[in-house]
């Protein structure tokens, strides 16, 4: 039953049902050619992947589906790079659906569908709680998530500046000599997912650090390869690494 009721409300809504239409129809397109032997097709792949990863969630339902199934909600909308809250009434408060949207993937783009047959795209500003201009960028105790995800997709952003973090030392299996990689553990949506989320940090007296102490580290960013990210990422060097006291909430969130 719960089935023919998605069914219908599908039916119901013209835009979908198209999408879902050309998506099957690219789908059969590309699949017939592997078949066949043929070369794919440069513009029905490149809107094939388009619409792979376009979301549709209904707005009246999504918050509660994020309180009660948060970790299919949030695989969802990693691996999309649009979403589109639909059935929004007029006037409705956006926020919800923004930060649900933001918190887990940062350069999704956010589209409201309203009732009334408007679309408006989602042009608030998330201003970083911290100062990237200041010398030393300073990283509060609940801010750590947001840092590291923002240095880890915008790591040019940060070259050449200093920044101050607080982080638990943990040991690189390889690079022992001189590095070490300061770190929290976060937590996105659930006990479940929580991951240890470092950066590697060249260090003289790396060796003396013992793994899960606190530290206070203050470093300078470079911009290079390392194995850990098997490719360039942001590599800290260590101006002073002193000891620190725990945070008060030592797993952190976005």
């Amino acid at each position: 039953r719960e089935y023919s009721a998605l069914k219908k409300e599908i039916d119901a809504d013209a835009g979908i049902k198209g999408l879902i239409q050309e998506y099957r129809r690219l789908q059969t397109s590309m699949q017939m050619r592997m078949l066949s032997g043929q070369s794919m097709d440069a513009d029905e792949t490149q809107r094939f992947n388009s619409l792979n990863m376009l979301m549709f969630a209904d707005s009246r339902t999504i918050l509660s589906y994020n309180a009660n199934m948060r970790q299919l909600v949030v695989d969802k909308l990693r691996g999309a790079e649009m979403v589109v809250f639909n059935r929004m009434e007029k006037n409705a408060d956006v926020m919800p659906f923004h930060k649900l949207a933001r918190a887990v993937n940062r350069r999704i783009d956010i589209v409201y569908d309203f009732t009334d047959g408007s679309t408006t795209f989602d042009e608030i500003e998330d201003p970083l709680p911290f100062d990237i201009e200041a010398d030393p960028i300073v990283i509060g105790d609940d801010d750590y998530a947001l840092w590291y995800r923002d240095i880890s997709e915008e790591p040019k952003k940060y070259a050449g500046k200093t920044v101050r973090f607080k982080g638990q030392v943990a040991k690189l299996r390889r690079d022992r000599d001189g590095m070490f990689a300061p770190g929290r553990f976060v937590m996105t949506c659930c006990e479940a997912d929580i991951q240890f989320l470092g950066l590697p940090c060249r260090y003289d007296g790396a060796e003396r650090l013992r793994a899960r102490d606190w530290v206070m580290v203050t470093a300078k960013v470079s911009v290079k390869y390392h194995a850990l990210y098997r490719g360039v990422g942001p590599i800290l060097t260590a101006l002073r690494v002193d000891p620190a006291a725990p945070p008060l909430q030592e797993v952190c969130t976005f």
